[in-house]
């Protein structure tokens, strides 16, 4: 999926995104205060793809 959105955002676009997913996943994580549970990344990483999509075509 990271691939994916790298192919489709670019490079710098896709950096950031997977950025903003990883650390919205984490403050998500201490939210919910499943410290010591899995994390599903991929709705997180999809989410902030789809956000990142319109900006790329500006």
């Amino acid at each position: 999926m990271i691939a994916l959105g790298g192919a489709a955002l670019g490079i710098q676009t896709a950096l950031l995104a997977v950025a903003a997913a990883c650390l919205i996943a984490v403050f998500a994580s201490l939210l919910h205060k499943r410290r010591h549970e899995p994390i599903a990344f991929a709705p997180y990483l999809a989410g902030a793809i789809a956000l990142a999509l319109p900006f790329t075509f500006s």
